[in-house]
């Protein structure tokens, strides 16, 4: 399985999920929207839109299967994001945090898995 648009929108994937990431460790309590919304965009545009077009047959149904946990593991962090927006309370906030902070780690091993497959 090989193919170059894959590779370069994984790896630059994985950079902003990274990068968002580092936020999120580093807060206590918020992060950058504009972090969260160029990653929210780059999904949208880029990781939504593959194409198993240019994928090996022999691998293309671990790859659907790998987009489409990386598709739900992302709405349910948008919806963690909503959630931590709308907590009052520190205690509910941390949790909220640590959510996203799982979410963010199962995004990333899904696209580390998602990259190698095409490698």
């Amino acid at each position: 399985m090989s193919s170059i648009i894959h590779k370069k929108a994984y790896q630059e994937f994985l950079s902003l999920l990274k990068e968002f990431q580092n936020q999120v460790s580093t807060s206590s309590k918020t992060f950058s929207q504009e972090s969260w919304q160029d990653l929210q965009q780059f999904c949208q545009e880029t990781i939504f839109t593959l194409t198993e077009d240019d994928l090996a047959e022999s691998g293309v149904q671990q790859w659907r299967s790998l987009q489409t946990e990386i598709q739900r593991e992302f709405r349910l962090l948008n919806t963690d994001i909503l959630f931590l927006e709308a907590s009052r309370k520190t205690q509910t906030k941390e949790v909220r945090l640590q959510s996203i902070r799982d979410r963010i780690t199962r995004l990333t091993q899904f696209s580390q898995m998602a990259q190698k497959l095409i490698t």
